[in-house]
């Protein structure tokens, strides 16, 4: 038995233990499960296969669960009073701790990482499954944070797997940088004041410590660095430290108070026996860490000037409570209302939620959170997007975005004017919403003025591999159809348009290796003749004869 991850879910709660994903069900009230049933399969089988299988189930704000150390995630519902889950490949992310900020752009780790992110929308640049590394673009998912994995306890730890390592341990004897990174949030909340809100925490576990970051958003990537304090002894301090050895933090989450909870495994010994090193079977054995276990407990951060708040769960009790739980300064309260108000299904506020959506009195988090609730529900319209796509804030266009590039079913009479809001004024944007624009169009691949939109973005900034892979992950099933535009229309040269043909060309052959084949036939019938000032670029790759 070895449980790992739970959720809150319609009418119960999720708990994986490898290899079930159990939901749970409390029929009378005690707090108790009474009735268990599999609904999945869940990490690996075997019990010994402990720091490498499955974890996570994080619900996010796009009503998708994500796991870490996974490539799935998968949605829940219940259905004539079954449990079922519809299933999708995503991006496979870390190893422990998986989180997500008020945009629901997911964080992750790996024991010797701090903190890895997906900057941009990983799953709407899978839609070609072909885009990104494999044809020379940028990764589409896990870019590093955070550069210095440096660490900051308070006391000598000696007691870790590598510490027979050059380097690994600073001449004090204390951890140099990290090696068991593990559970992490991101504190969305405003209950410590609005500096804090949107600050990484990650869990360290041999270092006993929980360090603190602060990024920001650069360009197509979130970078940042880590929060110290002075101490008296070393200079300087991780967020938490303990002297305690035993005091071993494994996560970090935000409560429905908005303070800060640390999960403490309290115990010697955290290595799993089949990766024990004899340096530190030694460590144990002469300093007797294996004793004693059972004593976890959970740590609540609160701040030095703390106060009461109102109980933020009566506003999830009903339906006008929850739209104004959207509004709410914590993002655990947040989430709550909106899976409440998806799961409603047809009972649901549906015009509450998008008169919150205009309404220039509501904060962009809501509005997302609002969105995000109507899709849930299949509600959203072309008109309600386009006004969101108008939104004097970024994150609120962002989301639309998102929305329509899931392939969203857009009433016909509604699409024109949805292009035409996202055509407009692009050349000002920031470079990620640029990209989320790019994505958006990429959803109507036959619209010709989602076509002229793309195009003029991809002319201004088609030097941007980022944007390049954004208007590629749309073309799925349109690459040799836009390879025979760029080489047969009357597309001039623009900065980026080689690159993009070699990418879009390699896409093509490994989506379907003889697809080049077609390729005369989608040229014009003249396009054999020499052209001014047009040239096939001599890098493009030849189909090897095949047809």
């Amino acid at each position: 038995m070895s449980p790992r991850a739970i959720a809150i879910v319609e009418g119960g709660v999720l708990v994986a233990e490898p290899p079930h994903l159990w939901y749970c069900q409390d029929l009378d009230g005690d707090l108790r499960c009474d009735r268990r049933s599999e609904v999945s399969r869940y990490g690996d089988p075997n019990p010994d296969v402990v720091e490498h299988t499955e974890n996570g189930l994080l619900r996010s704000i796009d009503n998708w669960f994500y796991n870490a150390k996974s490539q799935r995630r998968f949605r829940f519902d219940v259905i004539d009073g079954k449990p079922t889950l519809e299933n999708d490949t995503t991006a496979f992310r870390g190893q422990w701790g998986i989180a997500q900020d008020d945009q629901g752009r997911i964080f992750f780790n790996h024991n010797s990482t701090w903190l890895l992110a997906d900057p941009l929308p990983t799953d709407l640049l899978l839609r070609n499954r072909h885009c990104g590394k494999s044809v020379g673009q940028p990764g589409r998912s896990g870019e590093r944070v955070i550069s210095d994995e440096s660490t900051w306890p308070v006391r000598m730890n000696p007691g870790i797997n590598r510490g027979y390592q050059p380097g690994m341990l600073r001449a004090d004897g204390r951890l140099r940088r990290n090696t068991a990174a593990a559970g992490m949030t991101i504190f969305r909340s405003t209950r410590w004041g609005a500096d804090w809100n949107g600050i990484a925490f990650v869990s360290e576990t041999t270092s006993n410590l929980v360090g603190a970051f602060r990024f920001d958003e650069r360009g197509t990537r979130l970078t940042g660095q880590q929060l110290t304090w002075p101490h008296d002894d070393y200079g300087k301090q991780a967020f938490l430290g303990s002297t305690d050895e035993r005091f071993r933090p494994v996560d970090v989450e935000v409560g429905p108070d908005g303070n800060l909870y640390v999960v403490d495994f309290y115990r010697g010994v955290v290595q799993h026996r089949q990766f024990v090193t004899s340096y530190l079977r030694k460590q144990v054995e002469e300093r007797k860490l294996e004793e004693p276990i059972g004593l976890g407990r959970i740590w609540r951060i609160v701040a030095d000037d703390d106060r009461p708040i109102d109980e933020p769960l009566g506003l999830l009790a009903g339906e006008a409570g929850r739209i104004e739980a959207l509004k709410h300064p914590v993002g655990w309260v947040r989430d709550q209302a909106q899976r409440l108000l998806v799961e409603a299904g047809g009972s649901a506020p549906v015009q509450e939620l998008k008169n919150l959506v205009r309404s220039s009195n509501s904060t962009a988090t809501s509005k997302a959170h609002a969105l995000w609730t109507l899709d849930g529900l299949d509600v959203v319209d072309g008109e309600l997007l386009s006004a969101a796509i108008g939104d004097p804030d970024e994150m609120v266009r962002r989301t639309a975005c998102r929305i329509i590039a899931k392939s969203t079913a857009i009433p016909t009479l509604q699409v024109d004017n949805l292009v035409a809001t996202l055509a407009a004024e692009t050349s000002e944007l920031s470079q990620i919403e640029k990209i989320h624009r790019v994505l958006a169009l990429g959803a109507f691949p036959d619209h010709p003025d989602a076509w002229a939109a793309m195009l003029d973005i991809l002319r201004r900034d088609g030097t941007n591999a980022h944007i390049r892979m954004a208007a590629l992950s749309g073309w799925k099933d349109y690459q040799i159809e836009r390879i025979g535009r760029f080489l047969g229309d009357h597309i001039e040269p623009f900065p980026g348009r080689e690159a993009l043909l070699k990418e879009t060309t390699r896409s093509a052959l490994r989506s379907h290796p003889s697809s080049l084949g077609l390729l005369p036939s989608r040229l014009p019938a003249d396009s054999s003749a020499p052209r001014r000032g047009r040239r096939v670029p001599p890098s493009l790759p030849a189909s090897r004869g095949r047809s």
